[in-house]
């Protein structure tokens, strides 16, 4: 996420002078979660395995082994 002045730090604020949708609260700008571990990666992949074998379509998944050759 970059800044409308092309800045990579966006720190996360508070805004504690503005009401969110439906007056939720509190109110941030900025991206705090660029700090957090991000594993939603793995439950879009296991969602998308799920629809293609859904559709009727067989995937078979091999494993990666710690030297990168798929085992």
């Amino acid at each position: 996420m970059y800044g409308i002045d092309g800045r990579h730090e966006l720190p996360e604020i508070e805004l504690t002078h503005f009401e969110g949708y439906k007056k939720s609260r509190p109110v941030r700008i900025g991206n705090g979660a660029a700090d957090q571990l991000q594993l939603d990666i793995y439950g879009e992949l296991m969602d998308s395995v799920y629809i293609y074998n859904k559709s009727g379509e067989l995937i078979f998944i091999r494993s990666v082994g710690s030297s990168g050759s798929i085992d």
